[in-house]
């Protein structure tokens, strides 16, 4: 029954979360900014765009801002560990689409999200934490036989089990407001349609 109650609890928050979440994705949209400063690899929050850096040709690029600076289309973006080069077309890359994130990470709360979006290593530590607190928590409630014991470890299980919460509770909201950046380095397109 505690264990139901706990389940609970954690969908309110997630409930808030998307709330609070959503509102300020439609803030971000709803911004103007004028791109004032061209930054190679970076994006301008509200327009998505991005610019590669190296000599811009009509073989390497389908919109030369001057000879070396090609602008991405939108939902894509240049691989920073790759040079612009005269024969390889530039901007190739296909950006990570943000709610696809956040609602894997959502729905799955073990790191799915993490491996959609290239952060392995997050990803494996949120999946073995999640593995390793389930487990232990079922394989030493068997063990235990007094009363009082019982009655401590699932003080600390709740403990665990919260804390955990809270780590899920916190990955939502950094999603949600786009502050990861995935494998590559590049932050997630927040638009639903790439062109």
């Amino acid at each position: 029954m505690k264990f139901h109650k706990l389940i609970f609890t954690y969908l309110i928050f997630q409930f808030f979360i998307i709330n609070i979440t959503s509102a300020k994705l439609k803030l971000r949209v709803g911004e103007k900014i004028k791109i004032t400063n061209i930054d190679p690899y970076n994006i301008n929050d509200v327009t998505e765009i991005y610019y590669a850096q190296g000599k811009c040709t009509k073989n390497n690029c389908d919109k030369c801002i001057n000879s070396t600076l090609c602008q991405c289309p939108t939902g894509y973006a240049q691989d920073p560990k790759k040079k612009v080069s005269d024969d390889v077309k530039s901007c190739k890359y296909k950006m990570k689409k943000q709610w696809v994130f956040f609602l894997l990470e959502l729905l799955l709360p073990f790191g799915i999200g993490h491996f959609y979006a290239k952060r392995i290593i997050y990803g494996l530590c949120k999946l073995c934490t999640f593995v390793f607190i389930i487990l232990f928590d079922f394989i030493v409630k068997k063990s235990l036989n007094s009363y009082k014991a019982k009655f401590t470890f699932n003080i600390f299980m709740y403990v665990l089990y919260f804390g955990y919460i809270g780590w899920e509770i916190s990955d939502i909201i950094l999603i949600g407001i786009n502050y990861f950046k995935d494998g590559k380095g590049i932050k997630f397109s927040t638009l639903k349609k790439s062109s």
